[in-house]
């Protein structure tokens, strides 16, 4: 079980449905044992209100658990690596693996999308933040998450909050409004986390349809830059030189997969990336089945298969 807090500014506690059951349980139950693979996520606020569902005046500020911890003297967190674990009878519970970062270096109009996109993001997340339109930070957030993914990603992405937002322009002037109104999106990050391919992608989806704009001019200013960043991306994606793809490729040929056996897992956060990538595997000669969370049980038990 997982169980998480958050918190939106320095005072303020907004408790999860799943931070107020921890809290039931703790309160009736005589032993309680939470486990995550994530238990800090680099949030000494989350962590200590996490440890307090196990006991509530142990750990009384964040600075007494920082100490704690560095001093391995905290007695109710423990952390196991996967190499430190062992059966009864001294043999590994996990064969060893072996790490390799991949590196890249972009350039061209590879680089030149992503310094443009990254100027984008800088300047409306920061009026995002002023405005604490959060639905608007979040969408933003998922574009530069896709700018990391593939060109094919933050194409799509930017086609689509362009789409969204010539549709909200539409709106607007044929009622005859000149200021922008939006109902704010309710939204929990911490649960969102945790939530289904479907539900994120729902939520993505509406999102991308919020601005910062508030009103009819400073809508259509966006709007234009939106119109380059498009175009600017599709220019990139057409020259089909992608340089995380060709260093995808070039693994694949070092590990000569055509002549063996073997089989190669990708995993990949965005659909876009997913399609992009059966279509090119496809095309070099490679049987390719894939797994998402949009598909139906029937169909991923046969992709499974």
């Amino acid at each position: 079980m997982c169980i998480r807090d958050s918190r939106y500014g320095q005072h303020n506690k907004k408790e999860t449905q799943a931070y107020k059951l921890g809290k039931i349980l703790g309160e009736r139950s005589h032993h309680l044992l939470l486990l995550t693979a994530t238990p800090h996520k680099g949030d000494p606020d989350n962590f200590q209100l996490f440890l307090q569902l196990l006991d509530k005046d142990l750990l009384a500020t964040p600075d007494i658990l920082r100490e704690a911890t560095e001093n391995q003297e905290n007695p109710i967190f423990l952390r196991r690596l996967k190499e430190d674990m062992f059966t009864f009878d001294g043999e590994e519970c996990f064969p060893p693996r072996t790490v390799k970062t991949q590196k890249y270096r972009i350039s061209g109009k590879e680089l030149e999308l992503y310094e443009a996109v990254r100027q984008y993001f800088e300047e409306h997340y920061k009026r995002a933040e002023a405005q604490k339109k959060r639905s608007v930070g979040f969408a933003l957030t998922v574009l530069q998450r896709r700018l990391a993914s593939s060109l094919a990603a933050i194409t799509r992405s930017l086609e689509r909050r362009e789409e969204k937002l010539k549709k909200l322009l539409r709106e607007h002037e044929q009622m005859g409004r000149t200021i922008i109104e939006q109902e704010e999106i309710e939204f929990d990050e911490e649960e969102l986390e945790d939530a289904e391919d479907v539900e994120r992608a729902r939520l993505e989806d509406r999102a991308a349809s919020m601005t910062t704009a508030q009103n009819i001019d400073e809508l259509k200013i966006e709007l234009e830059a939106l119109r380059k960043l498009v175009k600017q991306a599709q220019e990139a994606e057409s020259l089909k030189k992608e340089k995380k793809w060709e260093e995808l490729a070039r693994v694949m040929h070092q590990l000569n997969l055509k002549q063996s056996d073997d089989k190669l897992l990708i995993f990949t956060e965005h659909k876009d990336t997913l399609y992009m990538l059966v279509d090119r595997i496809r095309n070099m000669g490679f049987s390719v089945t894939q797994i998402h969370g949009g598909m139906k049980i029937d169909d991923r038990i046969t992709a499974e298969k």
